[in-house]
């Protein structure tokens, strides 16, 4: 097996997820280890740390079984109207059975939650040996949290939706959310084995989970001690390892799409010579049908679900249209990443675009249909970046913020990113007024003093951000548009974005630039996430979106 994982599909009774399942290299395992992960967007910030815990484990003895909850990341969709802790502990159920199969009846299987993963681990009824609670949560505590984050965080994010409770990348009817909310303290839960463990350094557990991603940062002393909890003195007679060589993943799946009531194929991939894991999802029983294909470029340095799963959701409602759709991890990003890589490193390289033109290709070939890549922030970029060759001859870029085309600027900006130095300055608000300083005030005034000319060669040495840098790049040979929420639209006005696009409009290039106020940065808010589906959608040709109001450009 791979300490670092494979992905699996796990399917009983109809019944399917997403799982990535690690184990030691000489597939002799003494126990097994189930993971639970946390929910929505604490899912996708705590993604690299629990996976160094799977690994870790894994390195100890243990086969893992790391899965992902229905209706989150990679899994099929929740059922409508379902109660959602009922599903989440049917979740843990195949996982566990999957666990149990394969190492047996004599050997340990134990459980790790965390945050409200750990709930739902706490309160699950299966007879789990041991049951790690790590920083657990009650579901009443986890709600308030993040429904009050958004009110407190002060951002301009679109409105919420008029009915159902909303967190960051989630959305819940009052039912379902009433539900979580039933989640009780797992330390206050009375069951055999229950291991509560709280992080006394409390940077560690906000850095874990706490925090936007990029600032996130796995802890291995702390993940070393977590799994440590695993451990027990061997009893005279226990029992003999598990061999488990015999395991093979199942990298095909089916899945039901209810907006369209169609079902689609699913496949697991591992692309090129370092066998990236990718996911491509098609309609049943076809490849190329005439309507086009998609790749779907994920933000960040976050796994090819997209934000908070909703490139998963888009490509299952690609296929239900005829459209094939995939996804692709990228090296040091997501299930790509090093298990030496405990915080994202710079996201902005040409191998990140290298990464996502091979998916294009291998699309393009798989189903000789013309290919639209579609991303996200950091994954708008690499799409817009990718070559003049590339097999996407329609690009449509989702706010982004990086005008610079070397990666020169970005791997010193990751570099020198002292995560601990900017959690201090946020907690401290201390360097608020200084961060206006002279040096700010100049660059400023050469902003918009400096000719469009001269601005426009110091952007294609890298020095400040040019929009029409990118937007040059990205329509050689292409159809482009760019989206922008309200914030990201401000600044790429700032950068005098709206003069280079109306220099490459002349030119003949075929860019289009609309402002859409319901998309914020990210795509927390529900109907930012709607809307980003539309856009998609209507590039495809498979809808129209009449809500994008269009940028003006000079003649």
């Amino acid at each position: 097996m791979r300490i670092a994982g494979q992905a699996s599909f796990l399917t009983e009774d109809g019944h399917t997820i997403h799982a990535w399942v690690h184990g030691p290299e000489n597939d002799r395992v003494r126990g097994a280890v189930v993971i639970a992960p946390a929910l929505a967007r604490e899912e996708v910030v705590s993604h690299r740390s629990m996976r160094l815990v799977a690994a870790r484990a894994a390195q100890e003895g243990w086969l893992v079984i790391r899965p992902s909850w229905s209706g989150t990341s990679e899994s099929g969709e929740r059922p409508a109207c379902s109660d959602p802790v009922e599903v989440w502990h049917r979740n843990l159920e195949l996982a566990y059975r999957t666990a149990r199969d394969l190492v047996g009846t004599e050997l340990p299987v134990h459980g790790i939650g965390l945050r409200i993963g750990a709930s739902v681990l706490a309160t699950s009824p299966l007879p789990f040996d041991k049951r790690v609670l790590w920083e657990p949560v009650s579901g009443a505590v986890y709600m308030r949290q993040y429904t009050g984050l958004r009110r407190a965080s002060g951002l301009s994010l679109p409105p919420e939706v008029g009915d159902g409770v909303e967190i960051d990348g989630a959305h819940f009817t009052d039912r379902e959310a009433a539900a979580i909310r039933a989640l009780p303290d797992p330390r206050k839960v009375t069951a055999p084995g229950l291991l509560p463990v709280r992080e006394t350094d409390r940077t560690v557990a906000k850095k874990l989970y706490g925090v936007a991603a990029i600032y996130a940062k796995a802890s291995p002393p702390a993940i070393a001690a977590l799994v440590a909890r695993l451990d027990e003195p061997v009893a005279p007679g226990a029992p003999k390892p598990a061999d488990v060589s015999g395991w093979r993943p199942t990298t095909t799946a089916r899945f039901h799409v209810a907006e369209f009531g169609v079902d689609v194929d699913e496949e697991l991939l591992e692309l090129g010579p370092d066998n990236l894991a990718a996911t491509y999802t098609h309609p049943v029983g076809r490849h190329g049908t005439g309507a086009g294909a998609a790749v779907l470029a994920p933000p960040s340095a976050d796994p090819k679900d997209g934000p908070t799963g909703l490139w998963t959701v888009q490509a299952r409602r690609l296929a239900a249209r005829g459209v094939p759709a995939l996804r692709v991890d990228r090296h040091h990003c997501g299930d790509g990443a090093g298990l030496d890589e405990v915080k994202d490193i710079n996201p902005y390289t040409r191998e990140g675009v290298a990464d996502i033109d091979m998916g294009a290709s291998w699309l393009h070939e798989r189903t000789d249909e013309p290919v639209t890549g579609a991303g996200l922030c950091v994954g708008g970029w690499l799409v817009a970046m990718a070559p003049p060759t590339s097999a996407m001859t329609t690009r449509v870029v989702l706010n982004n913020v990086a005008w610079r085309a070397g990666e020169r600027y970005y791997e010193k900006l990751y570099r020198d990113w002292d995560v601990d130095a900017v959690l201090e300055q946020l907690r401290t608000m201390s360097d608020v007024e200084l961060n206006t300083t002279w040096r700010t005030r100049a660059k400023e005034l050469v902003r918009r003093r400096m000719p469009y000319r001269a601005w426009l060669s110091l952007g294609r040495c890298g020095i400040p951000n040019v929009p029409e840098v990118v937007m040059e790049h990205a329509s050689r040979n292409a159809e482009v548009s760019f989206y922008f929420g309200a914030e990201d639209g401000v600044f790429f006005e700032q950068e005098r974005g709206e003069e280079g696009l109306a220099r490459l409009t002349r030119r003949g290039r075929r860019i289009k630039v609309a402002h859409v106020p319901a998309l914020d940065h990210s795509l927390q808010a529900y109907a930012a996430r709607l809307t980003a589906l539309q856009i998609i959608d209507a590039a495809l040709g498979l809808s129209y979106y009449p809500a994008e109001e269009m940028a003006t450009c000079a003649a």
